[in-house]
């Protein structure tokens, strides 16, 4: 009985510590692939679609679309990745017509 125990808690302990250290590499590469994507100078990568407008402490990417006359429509993301998460949406409202 008590080697039953022991080779289940063996088991136990040895995939505890496989999942972990798959989720550790897992996270790793994900904190490697953000840097290899998001690494460059913010100037040179921004999407070409949109331009920087000047704040008070800091620069806001903007990106435009629709009509002058249309009312202003703002989408914003909580998250620095800009790789046009809002285009499918920016697109769709234009098309309606909504800005």
């Amino acid at each position: 009985m008590k080697k039953i125990i022991k080779k289940i808690a063996y088991t136990v302990l040895l995939s505890t510590c496989a999942i972990v250290t798959v989720f550790v590499l897992l996270v790793y590469i994900g904190f490697a692939y953000t840097e290899y994507i998001e690494g460059d100078d913010r100037e040179a990568a921004r999407p070409k679609t949109g331009m920087y407008v000047p704040t008070a402490d800091t620069k806001m990417f903007v990106q435009k679309t629709g009509t002058v006359t249309a009312p202003a429509v703002i989408f914003m993301h909580g998250t620095g990745a800009w790789r046009e998460i809002w285009r499918p949406y920016m697109d769709q409202v234009t098309v309606l017509e909504l800005v």
